[in-house]
């Protein structure tokens, strides 16, 4: 019995210890995962991870990734927009530009591309209401009143709008009302000395009036502004030779045929410059270049070939008279006694040549183009020797000759 008693007593010592044991090493155990919880926390996490992802195939950050996802999408949403901005800037400066260079079809390009980008741009909406009322204007799709109501809205939405301006001095300017033409090229310029078709519908009217200094000085501030327009350079070139500044109207003339070498008015009056310059070498060579010229069909059916050359005559009494050669016939008839005379001046023994020319010009007299068409335009090829014969800087041989030629085809 007393041995059954030690015996229990030493198990239950022994469970003791071995309670005590085990809660010891648990206690040690938990205190050392306590000092290195970090760690264990990031293996339990890794763990974690790894059997979510290879067993359940499950996207443990995916909450973060469609974040940094969105972020990526809105930053390059913010950078496209930016960029389109920028574009859209360069485009209605673009635009801008081509207005007041009264490039119309170019800026209205310009408009529509803006449009494209951002439909509801009020600039880009705006300048193509310009353009369209432009275009009502230039094609007479409106009579004068309609389209100066509809010009004037456009100032009532912007009072400062200097192509609009523009735009009623040209109007002005077709219904010859000098005064109030002047009045809004001048308001134009004043809201934007840049804007080079106000410098040029300035000169236009000067020239009108006769005041060649003025007109040159208006004309010269628009080629400055915009120095590849062929209209602005050959109304430039004409005042030039107008006040005797040949070699300038040579330069300015030049310049046309080296942006556009179909301008056929330009080959015309570059060899009358030359000729007045006292170089009937060069006036030939341009003359006679011109005659090649018109057996091209598609060149003398372009457009803006098609439009009347007129020509003024001055007399004593401060009169002038305008010769319109309004259509090819004419045209020809003049180029060809032109081209005759220089031929003559230059080659004085080659009168088969010259009297060649002669004939193919009288043989375009018919019953639409008539004898006194032709009278009149051989009052331009009169006037024409005059200037030659009172310009005393030319040599007196060549004064001579146009003389002579004169007095053998022109007298009879």
């Amino acid at each position: 019995m007393i041995f059954q008693v030690v015996k229990n007593n030493r198990i239950i010592k022994a469970l003791v210890s071995g309670v005590t044991l085990i809660f010891n090493s648990f206690k040690r155990a938990f205190e050392y995962v306590s000092q290195h919880s970090p760690i264990f926390l990031f293996l339990f996490t890794v763990f974690i991870f790894l059997v979510g992802r290879g067993y359940y195939n499950i996207a443990i950050f995916q909450p973060l990734e469609e974040l940094a996802y969105e972020q990526s999408v809105y930053r390059q949403e913010q950078e496209d927009k930016l960029f389109k901005d920028e574009i859209i800037r360069k485009q209605l400066r673009l635009a801008n530009l081509f207005m007041n260079n009264e490039r119309y079809e170019a800026a209205k390009f310009e408009y529509e591309a803006v449009i494209y980008l951002d439909e509801y741009n009020i600039e880009a909406r705006k300048g193509l209401l310009k353009i369209s009322t432009y275009e009502r204007f230039k094609n007479n799709t409106f009579t004068p009143d309609v389209v100066e109501s509809q010009i004037k809205m456009l100032v009532d939405d912007d009072q400062n709008d200097p192509h609009v301006n523009v735009f009623l001095g040209k109007l002005y300017d077709q219904l010859e009302l000098a005064h109030a033409s002047i009045e809004n090229y001048s308001k134009a310029i004043q809201q934007d000395v840049t804007v080079s078709s106000a410098w040029f519908g300035l000169g236009r009217q000067y020239e009108k009036q006769g005041l060649s200094r003025k007109a040159i000085k208006a004309y010269e501030q628009a080629v400055f502004l915009s120095k590849w327009n062929s209209n602005y350079l050959t109304n430039l070139a004409y005042m030039y030779s107008k006040t005797g500044n040949y070699k300038k109207a040579i330069e300015n003339y030049e310049t046309i045929l080296m942006l556009d070498y179909s301008e056929l008015v330009a080959y015309l009056e570059i060899s009358i410059a030359y000729r007045l310059d006292g170089q009937f070498d060069m006036a030939y060579a341009y003359s006679d270049h011109l005659i090649r010229q018109l057996s091209d069909k598609k060149m003398v059916a372009l457009k803006k070939n098609l439009n009347p050359w007129a020509y003024d005559i001055q007399y004593k009494d401060g009169s002038t008279e305008e010769i319109s050669l309004d259509g090819l016939v004419p045209k020809k008839f003049y180029i060809f006694w032109t081209n005759a005379l220089n031929h003559f001046v230059n080659y004085p023994d080659d009168v088969q040549l010259v009297e060649s020319f002669i004939k193919k010009a009288n043989s375009l007299i018919c019953n639409i183009f008539k004898q006194t068409d032709a009278d009149r335009i051989k009052k331009l090829v009169n006037y024409d020797i005059k200037q030659i014969l009172n310009n005393k800087k030319i040599a007196t041989d060549y004064r001579l000759l146009c003389q002579q030629f004169k007095q053998k085809y022109l007298m009879n």
